[in-house]
């Protein structure tokens, strides 16, 4: 007699698969994902970055502060992605990934022309699980080498809490017998951000004229 239908041990391997394939769609979705945010990150950086040039054309930093937050000046003059703005804080934005990001400018007798330069911090990443935003911080560095002047990191692993600015990797103009950005390798940027992550409080700057 002919049975119809499935059989028990079927049906558990139909299911099987189709869990399988499932953990494989949802993994495949969290990499895309991932991947169009640190995407997204780095159009953020940059257009903050090209914004620095309107914002001299149309403001004139004549405060005798040493280091103002200019996050509100972006904001104000249209100068930010919307997408950063959240209408709870002027103090901040906020990248793709969710980061804080603090906008500054500060006063400087370092560089070869101009009174200051511009910073961009990003805040807490010793607090996140993966380092995915230090790694897309520090190959952004390098691919924009030739217009920043330093990236840095502030980190603290003492118990006062105090900062150290101990890494500091220099812009084309200006790693003549420092480190320089265009060299960093694969291994190095690791390297920096695994040491990052095992500090007390690690920041990272993005520093230009």
């Amino acid at each position: 007699m002919r049975e119809n239908g499935r059989s028990m041990v079927e049906m558990l391997g139909v299911l099987a698969i189709i869990g399988v394939l499932s953990v494989g769609a949802m993994t495949g979705y969290s990499k895309a994902m991932l991947k169009y945010k640190l995407n997204k990150q780095t159009e953020q950086l940059t257009y903050l970055l090209n914004s620095t040039y309107q914002l001299l054309s149309e403001t004139k930093f004549t405060e005798p502060s040493e280091s103002l937050n200019i996050t509100d000046i972006f904001i104000k003059l249209n100068l930010v992605p919307q997408e950063m703005i959240r209408p709870a804080t002027s103090k901040f934005v906020y990248d793709a990934m969710g980061n804080e990001i603090y906008i500054g400018w500060e006063r400087s007798t370092e560089l070869r022309r101009g009174n200051g330069f511009f910073k961009i911090t990003l805040y807490g990443v010793n607090d996140r699980v993966d380092d995915d935003t230090c790694l897309n911080f520090l190959n952004f560095s390098k691919e924009m080498s030739g217009v920043l002047w330093q990236t840095n990191f502030i980190y603290s692993a003492d118990e006062d809490d105090s900062e150290h600015y101990d890494v500091r990797i220099f812009g084309d103009a200006y790693c003549k017998n420092s480190a320089c950005l265009k060299d960093l390798t694969v291994a190095r940027i690791r390297e920096l951000c695994d040491t990052c992550l095992n500090q007390t409080t690690c920041n990272i700057r993005i520093l230009w004229y």
